[in-house]
């Protein structure tokens, strides 16, 4: 008879975890309808992963642990505001954003609505403003598309606009029209957008083909050799000071990528210190993490 007891308590056990995992379930679909994405992220590892990737990691076999255990990321969500309010912005952002020297204001208030355009349209208006052959019209035209692109207005007409600006040679427009396919699910598209620019040496867009390439590595069993060009990528955007790459990387450091990233809280933590002197607010419970094992490894725990 005493046996029935531990089965009486598993059973028990079992009827209160699904509870609880289907009010969570309920709950996270209650929500899908008011969230947007925002940029990048790198996906959390859970609890007995980390536990089986350390065993890995001591006992040399932290390949193949990479190769069987492919990741699933996810990407963050932010509340989305009321379309009047919306609206409102989006017409205060024009007025502002028109000259492209009051960016810091305009992108201030374009981070009301998405905050992971706070550098994009900062390094935006920097490149035009480097130009010496700038075109009031081209700006204007890239400030029209990525309204129409956050505003949700008219994506077809968005990425008429930010082709057209593109295909002028105004490279930021090509990391808008990476995210418009992207948002569409069009992988490819949003990895072919971004190449150019990438390869012309732009940070936000080596950023962001690093991020496109990261994607692909998602469910991927060999997703090790993706990683590691994707960490190349982001690395490379890190060092011409971008700072949402150099959070990136120094996450990346901190919690180590099987094959593609050795753990190396050194490291991650000069990558972090970088961003936050930069001004990456995001990057601040990393940085906490990282000094505090940086102290761990100093005194030999």
């Amino acid at each position: 008879m005493a046996y029935l007891i531990p089965l009486f308590i598993l059973f028990l056990s079992s009827v209160v975890f699904s509870s609880w995992r289907k009010r969570k379930s309920d709950s996270y679909s209650s929500l899908n309808e008011n969230k947007l994405p925002v940029n990048m992220v790198v996906p959390p590892s859970g609890f007995l992963s980390g536990i089986l990737r350390k065993a890995a990691v001591k006992s040399g076999l932290i390949l193949l642990f990479t190769i069987i255990t492919p990741r699933r990321g996810s990407i963050a969500a932010m509340p989305l505001k009321p379309a009047h309010e919306v609206a409102e912005i989006l017409e205060l952002f024009r007025d502002i954003a028109n000259r492209p020297e009051n960016a810091g204001v305009a992108v201030q208030m374009l981070g009301e609505i998405d905050s992971s355009l706070r550098w994009s349209m900062q390094y935006a208006a920097e490149y035009y403003l480097r130009q010496s052959d700038r075109r009031d019209d081209i700006w204007q035209l890239f400030i029209q598309g990525v309204i129409l692109l956050k505003g949700k207005a008219s994506l077809a007409e968005a990425g008429l606009l930010l082709h057209r600006v593109a295909d002028s040679g105004f490279l930021p427009a090509c990391t808008f029209l990476s995210d418009l396919y992207l948002s569409q699910g069009a992988w490819d598209k949003a990895l072919q957008a971004v190449i150019a620019a990438s390869e012309a040496g732009y940070a936000p867009a080596i950023h962001c083909h690093a991020y496109n390439i990261y994607l692909s590595t998602l469910g991927k069993i060999f997703q090790h050799r993706s990683m590691s060009e994707a960490f190349r990528l982001f690395s490379l955007a890190a060092e011409k000071g971008f700072p949402p790459a150099l959070t990136v990387v120094g996450e990346m450091y901190l919690q180590g990528y099987g094959a593609a990233v050795a753990p190396d809280p050194s490291i991650a933590l000069y990558y972090l210190e970088r961003a936050y002197k930069a001004g990456e607010s995001s990057c601040i419970p990393l940085l906490r993490r990282a000094r505090a094992a940086v102290g761990e490894c100093i005194l030999g725990f």
